[in-house]
């Protein structure tokens, strides 16, 4: 998968996979619709709602930062 930009707003299901690509882990939580991205270099895991499609703000720029690094 060729990663071009990630800019805020992106499809959730891309930001998805290129956050495993780059080594973290997405979990479901129970339940609730939301799933909990966490990375080995991000110290506190984000939570975000699964119910819509594009991605939050925060894991847009977290995502950057781990491509960046």
């Amino acid at each position: 998968m060729k990663i071009n930009y990630v800019h805020d707003g992106i499809n959730l299901r891309k930001v998805r996979k290129i956050w495993e690509m780059s080594g973290g882990t997405v979990s479901d939580r129970r339940r609730t619709g939301e799933e909990v991205f966490s990375h080995p270099l991000v110290e506190r895991p984000i939570v975000v709602n699964k119910r819509r499609k594009d991605s939050p703000r925060k894991l847009s720029a977290t995502l950057r930062r781990l491509l960046a690094a």
